[in-house]
């Protein structure tokens, strides 16, 4: 029988796959919202606790991250996370 350190450690990196997984896929949910409310000429830089962040880099973000994302998940990385959700 495995160790519960083991068990542990499985459940650890299922974990982070999933909160992986659920970041990814909202990020990709909010590039549909970036694209239909027109973000790219009206979304405004951040004030408050959101300021130093300027709306360029939220739209690299949420949209140049992503891309990149689904580059490296469509070479059979996504398989290999989809087995520990």
């Amino acid at each position: 029988m495995a160790s519960d350190k083991s068990q542990d450690y499985i459940s650890e990196a299922r974990k982070h796959v999933r909160n992986l997984w659920a970041a990814f896929t909202s990020l990709k949910a909010m590039q549909i919202q970036w694209a239909a409310l027109g973000y790219s000429a009206t979304l405004k830089d951040g004030e408050g606790e959101n300021e130093g962040i300027t709306a360029e880099e939220v739209g690299e973000a949420v949209n140049t991250v992503p891309a990149q994302l689904d580059a490296v998940l469509s070479q059979g990385a996504s398989t290999k996370l989809a087995k520990l959700l």
